[in-house]
């Protein structure tokens, strides 16, 4: 039978108006979600972290480890704070939740971690980048422990100050935390803000590796008290690969206050004049291998020493380390422990080895050392030595 040609285009008219509204729709539907997003019927997929954070134009988007999207917002703060609020307090020795950043530029405030145990972790340390402090911030990250002993981990990211940042700042704040890694971090500071990069407060243990943090006034700063009782302080520390360069003048790369078992390896410091490469105040167990400091203007002094420390009968070692400097490589005032430098090289400065004040009690090792100042020692001779001793092996 022969289909009339009035039914014909009428229903050709129809099916055409049909699949013009079917595919507005399906337009529709993928212009409002992001491209980034992906579901997950069964639960989540093995590795999967408990959010993740990424960009598509002005919009940031945090989806769960199912994929569903939980937070969105076209400030970057907001959303990832919204995540670490939403984060479950730790039980036991789990975490509470790992928060990995896509690639790209995120615009991020201070963001406030409490009584927590949070990893951050970004795509890469050329692919993540946070832009941080350009609303007078005092801190990229502050990490406090209490009232639970919480961890930090940061990695694989870079993070770049705003000119307007504010002074005094520290970048990352961590107080009270039981174990801290960073790992894979660049920072670009900006010049005479008085920044600390990294601020450790009454942390327990840690390792940081491969960071390079640039021009700031304290590069990292350890303060090792706990409840006000340095004795009791169960500081355990690995430094592996860390350059921090650009230090502002009278500044200190590496300074750290009543802190005990530190090892730091492959250190290479560039700082500037009047500043200090390592400032070591009442610390004990503190274990240097290849730290070098380098390239003009040197520091004012290279290592400087001061403070009874915490554990008399410790030791500094010094392990095949290079001492370049303007007025002082090493200067220890009133200090109290045992010092070992092995294979040391001093260059650069008028004195290699001063040694001030009327206090404290050192024994000195020196173990072939390489000195190219034009005095080696000052401040005590090679025979007298004040409730302490020498000994030089060639």
């Amino acid at each position: 039978m022969k289909i009339p040609k009035q039914i014909s285009l009428r229903t050709t008219s129809i099916m055409v108006l049909i699949g013009i509204i079917i595919t507005s729709g399906i337009f529709y539907v993928f212009a409002a979600t992001p491209s980034s997003t992906f579901y997950i019927s069964s639960g989540v997929y093995p590795g999967a972290p408990s959010y993740t954070v990424w960009k598509e134009g002005s919009n940031y988007f945090a989806k769960d480890a199912n994929g569903q999207i939980k937070y969105s917002g076209t400030n970057a703060t907001e959303v990832t704070q919204a995540v670490i609020d939403a984060l479950p307090n730790p039980t036991g020795q789990s975490y509470s939740g790992m928060l990995c950043f896509a690639s790209g530029m995120f615009t991020i405030g201070q963001l406030n971690i409490t009584g927590k145990r949070v990893m951050i972790e970004g795509a890469g340390r050329w692919a993540t980048d946070f832009s941080w402090g350009a609303n007078g911030e005092l801190s990229f990250i502050y990490a406090d422990g209490t009232p639970t002993t919480a961890d930090f981990q940061l990695r694989h990211c870079t993070i770049r100050t705003s000119p307007s940042v504010a002074w005094h700042a520290k970048v990352i704040n961590l107080l009270n935390c039981n174990t801290v890694e960073i790992e894979d971090v660049s920072f670009y500071g900006h010049p005479n803000r008085d920044l600390t990069f990294l601020y450790l407060s009454n942390c327990y243990n840690g390792h940081l590796s491969h960071l390079r943090i640039s021009t700031v006034n304290y590069g990292i700063y350890g303060d090792g008290v706990l409840n006000g009782d340095i004795h009791q302080t169960p500081n355990c520390w690995n430094l592996d690969g860390i350059t921090i360069v650009d230090i502002d003048t009278g500044g200190t790369a590496l300074y750290l206050e009543r802190c005990i078992m530190w090892t730091i390896n492959n250190m290479l410091l560039e700082t500037a004049s009047g500043s200090y490469g390592v400032f070591l105040n009442a610390s004990a167990y503190i274990t240097f291998s290849e730290l070098d400091i380098v390239d003009a203007p040197f520091p004012t002094v290279g290592v400087y020493m001061t403070g009874w420390s915490v554990k008399p009968t410790s030791s500094i070692i010094f392990l095949n380390s290079f001492f370049p400097a303007n007025d002082y490589c090493i200067q220890v005032h009133n200090y109290s422990g045992n010092v070992t430098f092995i294979q040391p090289h001093f260059t650069g400065a008028t004195t290699a080895l001063n040694f001030t004040g009327t206090t404290g009690v050192v024994n000195f090792v020196l173990i072939n050392a390489f000195n190219e100042c034009a005095n080696f020692i000052i401040g005590k001779s090679y025979t007298t030595w004040l409730n302490g001793t020498y000994i030089a092996i060639p």
